[in-house]
Order: C-alpha cells, then sequence, then structure tokens
C-alpha cells in the first residue's frame, strides 16, 4: 500500500491508536517500508505496558497521517537511552491503512510532543 491510496479527509479515531510524528525523517513519496523504520523506534515513553495496550500506531508527516502500523512487541532501547522504546510489527490491514493513511491531523491533535496516546472520541 502506498501513501496515496489514501482518502483525504479529517481524521477521526475509532480505536484506541498512538500517532507518533516523523518530523524530519519523513520524505515526500518515500516507501512504506522506509515509513515503518522511520515510525517504529526509538520514542522516550514512560514505559512499554502504556504503549502496549495500544494496537495501532500510526505516523505523522506535519498535518498528515502517512502510515499505519499494528505492533506485535514493544522493547526498550536498553544500549543508549532509558525510557525509548521501539516496536516491531507490520504493516496494518487494509481497511485500517484506508481509514487512517491520508487523513488530515486537525491542530488540536498536533503538539510538540512527539508521541500522542489517542481514544475512541477523543
Amino acid at each position: 500500500m502506498t501513501n496515496t491510496q489514501a482518502n483525504p479527509g479529517r481524521l477521526e479515531i475509532a480505536e484506541p491508536l498512538i500517532i507518533i510524528s516523523i518530523g524530519k525523517s519523513y520524505r515526500k513519496g518515500q516507501s512504506d517500508a522506509k515509513t515503518y523504520e522511520d515510525v517504529r523506534k526509538w520514542w522516550i515513553m514512560a514505559d512499554d505496558r502504556r504503549a502496549g495496550r495500544y494496537q495501532l500506531v500510526l505516523a505523522r508527516y506535519r498535518d498528515r497521517i502517512v502510515g499505519a502500523y499494528r505492533p506485535t512487541v514493544w522493547a526498550p532501547d536498553n544500549l543508549f537511552i532509558p525510557r525509548k522504546y521501539g516496536f516491531a510489527g507490520k504493516p496494518a490491514e487494509f481497511y485500517a491503512w484506508r481509514f487512517y493513511v491520508g487523513k488530515w491531523v486537525p491542530s488540536e491533535y498536533r503538539t510538540r510532543a512527539p508521541v500522542r496516546y489517542f481514544e475512541p472520541g477523543d
């Protein structure tokens, strides 16, 4: 699936999810594999238990969702910086990809914090 296959429109939160801003590492038109590598590691989080409760991670670049992934495991970066975590996973299934990727992220969902947690109805 490429980022261009998604439907435009405003982002709606339909399930518990994490939005991670991949900012400077993202290049328009890059592959989904590169987007996955950009979003999957390493992010400062209180602990992986909170992240583990969320079954969907969305990659955000500026005001758009550019990727959707289902983490299978979260792990700490024990070598360099404590409290940094990453995940291994796979691209979200087709319906989730179509529902989220390409959507516009409202300003109230965008902050300077690169990792944000959301629940349905937020």
